[in-house]
């Protein structure tokens, strides 16, 4: 068969998902595997996204976050809640951030206050010799 252009090696592209952050094989020993089985079994560990009133306060960790927006198999319902989780986190940050550095900025005024209110007192010490 006569092609043109770039050759694709299929047997070797199949062990590849389509999407970033997917897993080329299992990484975890057969105990975790049945550890962890045992454990999703009697209900630990497993939490639903949806279904919850946004004061639920549910929280999923940033870098599950992103790996589970990547994945194709996840409901968009679930990724429009976690995106928008990652919005709140990040703008929940850059509040901390910006009130950070208020206090720092005010920290450095307070301390050039303290530093002169210390030299005019220990002038007046000084004149007392």
């Amino acid at each position: 068969e006569a092609t043109t252009g770039l050759a694709l090696d299929h047997d070797f592209l199949d062990r590849y998902r389509g999407f970033p952050f997917a897993r080329l094989h299992r990484s975890e020993s057969a105990l975790y595997r049945v550890l962890d089985a045992a454990r999703l079994r009697v209900g630990r560990g497993r939490r639903a996204l949806l279904g919850h009133p946004p004061t639920a306060n549910l929280e999923i960790a940033k870098e599950v976050a992103w790996r589970l927006l990547a994945d194709p198999d996840i409901e968009a319902g679930a990724k429009k809640a976690i995106a928008r989780q990652l919005a709140e986190h990040e703008g929940k940050r850059e509040e901390l951030r910006e009130a950070l550095e208020a206090v720092a900025v005010q920290a450095a005024l307070d301390m050039d206050e303290l530093m002169a209110d210390c030299r005019q007192a220990f002038q007046g010490r000084a004149d007392c010799r």
